[in-house]
């Protein structure tokens, strides 16, 4: 069943997420664990917080306690990102402490709050982050635009958010939203009393670790070609499955389909029944097409082909940029220029299903 967990107007594919924090727990697993990794330095600059005033005269206090904090094992800030902090608040340390004060206290959105303090300071996001998430390691995470990129890529469904159209501090929402959705939707059934903090290291875990991600990676491409291979048996439980696509995506197909012959006026047949929640049955639809041209054009076709091209459409741009990824990872790794899929350099038939995928190198 296609499951899309949604995060205000955009969605995540759940199936993608439950293959990468099940690769994610067995990476954690099978090493040291290293469970909240970042929680040394986070809980040292919280605990710093709840017990001290922060003003012009302890704000230095704060900065430093951090940069003491923070070592080769806990690296969430560079020294160059806490030589500028501290100029800062050598600069103006009564200003600073009243914009830092309302980053973290003030009732208007966080949105905003982001964006007044960056405009007001010129402190870049990922050092906001930091500073907003040892005011409160529960509601706040760090924040690496790489990660959120790649984090994209390879987990939204329909609805996927062009960042480059959102402002500084909306982008940053999101991504604490979907590392709050993460938390309570995927990681809490799989592992005892997750955190928000959890959640952002699993985000970093499979976007920068190379073994962990490309483990995901294959994980999700067995499991969807397994299940590609049980469609291929049964076209009841594949016209179930296609049921289950979100049906804004289903409308898409539909009008992409719409005034064509052919196999594709099959398509359009198949996706008009499906969303009027009426029964399927591609032989009938089959021969009314055969009937209109006069000849067989199902000769190189089956129930599967007329399906499965649906389905891929679906999952298409995720699925090639696993591909694209593991395959660009493989060639650094063995330093093989023209290293394909199969040899062909294209999509492998039990992803592409008429088996014409695109070419890859």
């Amino acid at each position: 069943m296609v499951t899309v967990v949604s995060v205000g107007e955009f969605d995540l594919d759940e199936g993608a997420l439950h293959a990468a924090a099940d690769t994610y727990l067995d990476f954690k697993s099978a090493g040291d664990d290293q469970r909240n990794w970042n929680r040394e330095v986070l809980n040292s600059g919280h605990s710093w917080l709840n017990q001290r005033d922060l003003t012009a005269g302890t704000v230095s206090e704060y900065t430093s306690e951090l940069r003491e904090a923070t070592g080769d094992d806990h690296p969430i800030l560079s020294e160059e990102d806490f030589d500028d902090l501290e100029a800062k608040v050598a600069d103006d340390a009564g200003n600073f402490v009243e914009d830092l004060v309302a980053l973290f206290e003030d009732e208007s959105p966080l949105e905003d709050r982001i964006e007044r303090f960056r405009t007001n300071q010129g402190i870049d996001l990922t050092v906001i982050s930091a500073l907003l998430t040892t005011s409160d390691p529960d509601r706040y995470v760090l924040y690496d635009e790489g990660s959120f990129e790649t984090f994209i890529r390879y987990f939204t469904g329909l609805n996927s958010p062009d960042l480059g159209d959102l402002s500084v501090g909306r982008r940053y929402d999101l991504y604490r939203n979907y590392c709050s959705t993460i938390q309570s939707d995927v990681l809490n059934e799989k592992l005892a009393g997750a955190t928000l903090q959890d959640a952002q290291e699993f985000v970093g875990t499979v976007t920068h670790s190379a073994e962990c991600r490309y483990n995901f990676i294959l994980r999700y491409l067995f499991r969807h070609t397994s299940q590609l291979e049980e469609f291929e048996e049964e076209t009841s439980m594949f016209l179930d499955e296609i049921r289950t696509l979100p049906q804004a995506f289903l409308r898409d197909q539909l009008e992409a389909y719409e005034g064509r012959q052919k196999i594709a006026k099959i398509r359009y047949d198949v996706l008009d029944a499906i969303l009027d929640g009426e029964s399927v049955d591609i032989d009938e639809i089959a021969a009314r097409e055969n009937a209109n041209h006069e000849k067989n054009i199902m000769n190189s076709w089956d129930d599967y082909k007329i399906l499965a091209q649906i389905y891929y459409n679906y999952a298409k741009d995720r699925v090639e940029a696993y591909i694209e990824d593991l395959l660009d990872y493989l060639r650094n790794e063995i330093d093989a220029d023209q290293l394909s899929t199969g040899g062909t350099g294209r999509v492998p038939r039990g992803l592409d299903p008429e088996g014409e995928g695109r070419k890859l190198v």
